[in-house]
């Protein structure tokens, strides 16, 4: 047996626009925190390789100052050699 909705379900504007805000609001906090953790100095080669991981799985490039993300990896590389 299928149930209709008679009535789409509707959320007023202001409502999906506050949800909106809300959500922009954490993934640009979560964006800012990832850029700092790639910014900091690695303590050894397995961070590196941690850094190296996450920009693998998030678009860290792409981010406003994310273009400075494989200097940073390269200077912990440098520095750790």
């Amino acid at each position: 047996m299928f149930l209709f909705q008679t009535e789409p379900f509707r959320t007023a504007f202001e409502e999906r626009e506050a949800l909106e805000d809300a959500y922009g609001g954490r993934v640009s906090g979560f964006d800012a925190a990832m850029l700092r953790l790639l910014e900091a100095p690695a303590s050894d080669f397995e961070a590196v390789g941690l850094k190296i991981g996450l920009l693998a799985r998030h678009p860290a490039l792409d981010l406003n100052g994310g273009e400075e993300c494989l200097a940073w990896i390269e200077a912990d590389a440098r520095r750790l050699a």
